[in-house]
């Protein structure tokens, strides 16, 4: 704005002067309108993403409070509600149903849209199945399917008799006991449940049998062929000083897992010619023996 002009008047010199920026353009006044439009716009915008911040607060308010602690039954008519399709993905914002409209789908989570994404959908979630018959062992199995869901409240454990979930092929034949894993809407894992028995030690201990049966239970789910251990939090259910045993042959568990790894390593990108390093091995022959300069195997394998 020229001195001599307070006003938004201007003369043909300044004129050519902002023309060549000499002087800096004059800004347009904000009328009325224009301001309480862009307030307006910037109000809604507030609201929308309070809004949706606050439906996101109250989705994950209500997936914390989802905890079971006891085994869930089923029958031949709920296993797939409640075990094929509750194992599925969580996403509920699929391509098909995204065409249809801006209301909330069936099936999703409060306050879900299809054009906004969940932020808490995953791949899928882990649900073991107990099948068991009328033999003696399935009285210890379902004792140790309650206490596997006790010490794991978050996952769902289901358990049935498996004459009503299983189908027999003849009405002489009786469908065995069975243990389930099912993840993503498909089954991971199928295992005899009497199986279990025959890794089982029967040493004298302060832990119960079915505190025993369920700990086996725990390797086993845990030991699927491409998925990690989802089942992490374990509390034992004899005193202080075995829980500091089993946190100790947990953590020799762990060692002797990362140096097999270490050897399995080793082994690939040596062609097999990589030696086996023993606890006597001093710091400067493990140095020389490896073939790798990375830190993170360094501390991966110590």
């Amino acid at each position: 704005m020229s001195t001599t002009h307070p006003t938004n008047i201007t003369t043909e010199w300044d004129d050519l002067q902002r023309k060549h920026g000499n002087l800096p353009k004059i800004e347009i006044p904000e009328t009325n309108e224009v301001r309480d439009a862009r307030l307006v716009e910037v109000a809604e915008h507030e609201l929308m993403r309070e809004a949706r911040l606050e439906a996101w607060k109250k989705k994950v308010q209500s997936r914390k409070q989802v905890t079971f602690g006891v085994p869930v039954t089923i029958t031949a008519d709920n296993f797939i509600r409640e075990v094929t399709n509750a194992s599925k993905a969580t996403d509920c914002a699929s391509k098909e149903d995204s065409d249809d409209g801006d209301g909330p789908q069936e099936g999703c989570g409060p306050n879900a849209a299809p054009s906004q994404p969940d932020l808490l959908s995953t791949a899928g979630q882990y649900i073991p199945v107990l099948l068991t018959d009328d033999r003696k062992e399935s009285v210890y199995l379902r004792d140790a399917w309650n206490e596997l869901a006790r010490r794991h409240p978050t996952v769902k454990f289901a358990i049935g008799n498996a004459d009503r979930v299983l189908r027999a092929e003849g009405k002489a034949v009786k469908a065995p006991s069975s243990i389930l894993l099912y993840f993503g809407g498909k089954c991971i894992m199928q295992k005899p449940a009497l199986s279990i028995f025959q890794g089982l030690t029967y040493d004298i201990s302060g832990d119960k049998v079915e505190c025993r049966i369920a700990s086996s239970l725990e390797i086993l789910l845990n030991s699927v062929s491409g998925h990690g251990a989802f089942l992490r939090q374990q509390i034992n259910c004899s005193t202080s000083d075995s829980d500091s045993s089993s946190d100790n042959e947990d953590d020799r568990a762990f060692r002797s897992a990362g140096k097999a790894f270490q050897r399995d390593f080793l082994s690939q990108i040596t062609g097999g010619k990589s030696r086996v390093r023993r606890e006597s091995d001093s710091e400067s022959d493990r140095d020389v023996g490896k073939t790798y300069t990375s830190w993170v195997f360094d501390r991966a394998f110590r």
